[in-house]
């Protein structure tokens, strides 16, 4: 017997013991078959029950012969076509440059708050982006009261998949941002004891995953540090403008800028000279998708 083959026959008997096969897609990488059907099967009729990733393995990921995971795809008029599922990793693609295909962007878990992890800087994905702060450790607040989830960079799936599909167009336009408040893991507002509480991104759970802080942006398409940015001779207004005008197509419009400000759509308020906010209402078209899209090759992807 070959040697992949045995170990495959070993899990087969040890599945056996422990009465988990039904949950296990058993095949012979020796022959390229499976010996039995898809344990999820019923579910997915559409599909052979044979197949295996979808039958698309070069772009679709399958770990434990389970369900597929959430899948979003942004398009560039900042639309969304989603397939649910009910399992905890949501996979996210945008639209490429030549608008032909999608590109595969993150694969993010969702955490028992229902929300993503959204990256802390580039790499996943051709983009330019960054965070600009060390990440708050929450705690125990006592003025207001409430427990804090570490971390500060925690979205609702929808909201990241937005605000990646903002990241695709900025970059395409020479301009790399960089984020930093956003929920706490428990989808509280980001904070740490020695810090001040936001009126958003969670405070008291309202908004929880909807809103995002970015730096301003300087004539060279980079976030920049100032304590009025306004002020700043590196200050661009063209480029900020277009972070709001394609904030708002991806359907980010409850945004502010500081007092300082004379950008078109983003309502001045204080406190924010040094930084921006988007916050998200969600008003993009979304189009919920059949899994049957997946086994079709309906969808263009792009490398």
């Amino acid at each position: 017997m070959h040697n992949l083959s045995r170990k495959i026959f070993f899990i087969l008997l040890q599945g056996l013991r422990s009465k988990r096969i039904e949950k296990i897609l058993i095949g012979s990488p020796r022959v390229g078959r499976f010996f039995a059907v898809d344990p999820e099967a019923k579910k997915y009729s559409f599909q052979s029950p044979y197949a295996f990733a979808a039958n698309n393995p070069v772009y679709f990921i399958d770990k434990d012969g389970m369900a597929p995971e959430d899948y979003y795809f942004v398009n560039k008029d900042g639309s969304i076509n989603i397939i649910k599922t009910d399992d905890k990793i949501d996979y996210f693609y945008v639209e490429n440059r030549q608008g032909n295909g999608y590109a595969f962007t993150a694969a993010l878990e969702k955490n028992s708050t229902g929300l993503v992890k959204f990256p802390s800087s580039d790499g996943l994905w051709d983009s330019n982006y960054s965070r600009y702060k060390p990440i708050d450790k929450g705690g125990i607040s006592t003025n207001p009261s409430e427990v804090v989830g570490e971390g500060d960079h925690y979205l609702k799936p929808q909201t990241a998949a937005s605000l990646f599909g903002l990241v695709n167009e900025l970059n395409e336009n020479n301009i790399s941002p960089s984020f930093e408040d956003m929920s706490s893991s428990n989808g509280r507002d980001a904070w740490q004891l020695g810090s001040f509480h936001h009126a958003g991104y969670g405070h008291n759970g309202k908004r929880t995953g909807l809103d995002v802080d970015f730096r301003y942006i300087n004539k060279e398409g980079k976030s920049f540090k100032s304590t009025n940015a306004f002020k700043s001779n590196d200050f661009s207004k063209k480029n900020n403008q277009l972070v709001y005008d394609l904030a708002k197509k991806y359907g980010f419009t409850k945004n502010y800028q500081g007092l300082s400000g004379s950008l078109s759509g983003p309502k001045k308020i204080k406190n924010h000279n040094n930084h921006g906010h988007l916050g998200y209402t969600g008003r993009v078209k979304t189009t919920t998708w059949n899994n049957a899209i997946l086994q079709s090759n309906a969808l263009p992807f792009s490398p």
